[in-house]
């Protein structure tokens, strides 16, 4: 059996010089150099291969959104249009699985039909997560509005 490392350089999802890089940043965060990590229906304990969060930490630093903790006060704005902003889960539920990474470094899953699954790959819709680590899906302005108040809450959001 192959390991996923050498089934995606096989399928030439991923070329000899990431799968190196990614097994660098793997590497250190064994060492204690590299750093931390950022619900759903179903969970499993992310593995030390693959470097699949070095993906997102790279695009978390990349966006515009503020880099300084959040008061209190501007927690609770986040948590209280989170709460109201949330998609009816039950007429976006389905038969495929998007998988994301949770605050306490797990990767869950919310199961999607068609329309979410192409609206969340669009940018249309995001998984937020709530401290405690309830997750379910808002829309895009909401998603933006949150990353100027609190981005912790996002998890997923394929935006520009």
């Amino acid at each position: 059996m192959t390991d996923l490392r050498e089934q995606l350089l096989r399928a030439g999802l991923v070329t000899e010089a990431q799968a190196e890089k990614a097994a660098e940043t793997t590497d250190n965060r064994r060492d204690g150099q590299g750093g931390g990590g950022a619900g759903g229906h179903g969970r499993r304990r992310r593995g030390g291969r693959g470097g699949g969060n070095t993906q997102a930490k790279e695009r978390v630093e990349a966006t515009p959104y503020r880099t300084d903790e959040p008061s209190e006060d501007e927690r609770k704005q986040a948590h209280k249009l989170a709460t109201s902003a949330r998609q009816d889960q039950n007429a976006l539920r389905g038969g495929k699985r998007w998988y994301y990474v949770a605050r306490n470094d797990e990767v869950p899953f919310v199961e999607v039909n068609d329309d979410a699954m192409e609206r969340l790959s669009k940018g249309e819709l995001a998984i937020v997560e709530s401290r405690k680590g309830d997750a379910w899906m808002v829309a895009a302005s909401v998603a933006n509005e949150l990353g100027q108040l609190d981005p912790s809450w996002i998890r997923v959001w394929n935006h520009g």
